[in-house]
């Protein structure tokens, strides 16, 4: 099992589409997607902001830090502070959302672009 920091991560050949379409160099869309290029000036802030959101937005980007993120093979499960806790099967796309140990969602297939839509669910999960 695999515990990450906070980063967003893209799938397979992403990271040249993005850095195509925002026309940014690799290195750095690999520093604003591991949250490195937060410091420094307003444009340079800016431009991380901006490559973080598109990657999430646009190119199926995932991020790790919303919650403690375990990487157990091709399941990845987030467990948030509010007792919710997201597990998504990378292979089949698998989903399960539960709260406080109680079954609050399921879904067959989502897209990695749907990810994003469901971590959200989970953070807004309450009592």
């Amino acid at each position: 099992m695999e515990t990450t920091k906070r980063e967003i991560r893209l799938p397979h050949g992403a990271l040249a589409r993005l850095c195509e379409v925002l026309k940014v160099s690799e290195p750095t869309a690999r520093k604003a997607l591991r949250y490195l290029e937060n410091t420094g000036n307003a444009d340079e802030y800016s431009l991380a902001r901006k490559i973080r959101y598109n990657a999430v937005k646009n190119f199926g980007g995932i991020d790790t830090g919303a919650a403690d993120v375990q990487i157990t093979g091709e399941v990845w499960s987030w467990d948030y502070p509010n007792g919710a806790r997201l597990a998504i099967n990378m292979r089949n796309g698998l989903v399960t959302l539960t709260f406080s140990g109680r079954l609050i969602e399921t879904a067959d297939s989502i897209t990695t672009r749907e990810i994003y839509d469901w971590q959200l669910k989970a953070e807004n999960l309450r009592a």
